[in-house]
């Protein structure tokens, strides 16, 4: 999906164990964030590990809306 639709003109991509690592060199946003939380479990994001604390935050303010 990615190769054919880039998030990003930084994007660079490569497979590595049988994954596709997608880079891109930006500044964080809330649009970033959306458009990952948009394809739910088939993205997982690596790095920065403060983003992904930004991102663990959201998604577990989610969960608890429907508890």
């Amino acid at each position: 999906y990615f190769s054919t639709l880039p998030i990003h003109s930084s994007q660079k991509t490569e497979i590595e164990n049988g994954k596709t690592i997608i880079s891109l060199n930006i500044i964080p946003t809330m649009e970033l964030m959306s458009e990952i939380l948009s394809h739910n479990d088939q993205i997982k994001l690596i790095e920065p590990k403060e983003l992904v604390q930004v991102l663990k935050k959201i998604i577990s303010k989610n969960l608890k809306q429907y508890n």
